[in-house]
């Protein structure tokens, strides 16, 4: 399932992308299964030079035996914060929202 992103919001710029990933390693891995994915959260880090991460598994989770070969997306939660209708010029005409950084990185696990 994608994820909506509005184009105002939307970052192609690589470095910026790779900057959050590398300050906030820490990602949730989404592994498709059936009856329900496969969801750990892991350190995962950028391998220099290559379009690629390395992590790591607990033996004890199921969630490696499932991933060889399979298409899987890493979250990384970036900072965040709650944003007051009360910062904006004209508070009445405004909502509350959350500001969110994120990266969503689609790829083939490999063990």
């Amino acid at each position: 399932m994608p994820l909506h992103v509005p184009p105002a919001f939307a970052v192609e710029d690589r470095h910026s992308l790779d900057q959050l990933v590398d300050e906030h390693p820490f990602a949730t891995l989404v592994t498709p299964a059936t009856p329900e994915p496969h969801l750990s959260h892991v350190p995962l880090l950028r391998e220099p030079g290559r379009d690629a991460l390395v992590g790591h598994f607990a033996r004890a989770n199921p969630h490696w035996q499932h991933a060889t070969g399979t298409t899987s997306i890493a979250i990384f939660h970036g900072p965040h914060a709650y944003v007051s209708p009360t910062w904006y010029a004209q508070p009445v005409d405004a909502v509350p929202t959350w500001n969110v950084a994120t990266v969503h990185v689609h790829g083939r696990l490999e063990l």
